[in-house]
């Protein structure tokens, strides 16, 4: 088995696991034995990380490099990372589940925001 495959295969398998906790993280966290969590932010949030790693995987497998060089998911797959954090934290913000604190509300805000912004500065380097 050649790289690509391996890394293709991974990221079916970051992308299935990342699908099932955003979309049903209560049935997940029961199917895999973890405690119940009073709300479901976390595990989305562990989420979006797992498919963020994903879709950086995805930027080695399909190629999306400058220049021909590669180095595990580079600088196109830190971006894709930043990206995904930011949009996944921001949908949780504005759709739910939503933090019970104001505080945690105003902290993932600045959070999404600075990786929002970091991203974007990044894809001026790529």
């Amino acid at each position: 088995m050649n790289a690509i495959k391996l890394l293709t295969f991974e990221v079916f398998l970051h992308i299935e696991l990342a699908l099932m906790l955003l979309a049903t993280p209560r049935l997940t966290i029961r199917i895999v034995g973890w405690d119940q969590p009073e709300s479901t932010f976390w595990p989305r949030l562990l989420g979006g990380v797992i498919a963020a790693v994903a879709l950086g995987i995805l930027t080695t497998v399909m190629g999306w490099v400058k220049d021909g060089e590669s180095a595990g998911i580079g600088l196109a797959g830190v971006i894709v990372l930043h990206l995904t954090m930011a949009f996944v934290i921001f949908s949780m913000l504005f759709l739910g589940p939503h933090l019970p604190t104001q505080r945690g509300k105003i902290l993932a805000g600045v959070l999404a925001g600075f990786l929002l912004v970091l991203g974007l500065v990044e894809v001026a380097y790529l």
